[in-house]
């Protein structure tokens, strides 16, 4: 919209142009931009004549994209598993995990079948954009190690140092030492609490379902303490 505005002022005349334009529309971000511009054209008696031209954005709000809902958990059936037990472990009823998933007859699960455990969610996504499914469900005592000597008996000048028994470097925030015999090398798991982590190295005193997780700071390892009943979800690869 434009608005011409003519003052008088003896013998001088002030033309204000006032445009505000709403453009600039990003497709990708969906986004827009409003800019007012302001033009101010004046005319001194004697042939002088100045402009001035201002471009201030104005930012409009913009509506945040919605994040779509986390997946349902699922349950990979292993050897020995019933729907008592399952349903026990994730602390919901034999009724309801048997009407999510429609079991019929309960002698009818087979190994590697997954189901879907209901009102359970791993805020994960794996790269093909599907939820991960849980192989096994541990019930793990939690320590802290670092590279150092008080946890592995080498200097920063000793060979392997801060390398993992898979060959990778020790990263907090990603390695953890495991049983392999419980969980193999290489697999990621779900520690409630802490998030995701792959089994990367062992440790002499890890055993069972015991985890020890890296750290790059020995005061926030020894901070870290022991915690025991943590739920860790092995995902399945």
């Amino acid at each position: 919209m434009l608005h011409q505005l003519y003052r008088c002022y003896g013998k001088s005349r002030i033309l204000v142009l006032s445009l505000a334009v709403a453009i600039l529309f990003s497709l990708g971000a969906g986004r827009a931009l409003a800019y007012e511009a302001l033009f101010t054209h004046s005319e001194i008696p004697g042939g002088c004549c100045e402009e001035a031209y201002a471009v201030q954005p104005v930012p409009i709000p913009v509506q945040p994209e919605p994040t779509a809902a986390p997946q349902p958990m699922k349950y990979q059936i292993n050897a020995g598993d019933t729907l008592y037990n399952i349903a026990r472990t994730f602390d919901i009823t034999v009724d309801v995990l048997t009407a999510v998933n429609q079991i019929k007859d309960p002698r009818s699960l087979k190994i590697g079948q997954e189901l879907i455990i209901p009102n359970k969610f791993i805020d994960i996504e794996l790269p093909s954009g599907t939820a991960p499914t849980v192989s096994k469900v541990l019930v793990s005592t939690l320590t802290a190690y670092t590279a150092g000597m008080e946890s592995t008996g080498k200097r920063p000048s000793d060979p392997g140092y801060g390398t993992t028994y898979s060959g990778s470097s020790a990263t907090e925030g990603r390695t953890i030492a495991v049983d392999p015999g419980v969980i193999p090398i290489g697999t990621k798991v779900f520690i409630d609490g802490i998030g995701v982590r792959t089994a990367e190295d062992i440790g002499s005193a890890i055993r069972g379902a015991r985890i020890d997780v890296f750290m790059n700071d020995l005061s926030q390892a020894r901070q870290f303490g022991i915690k025991k009943n943590v739920l860790v979800y092995v995902l399945s690869a």
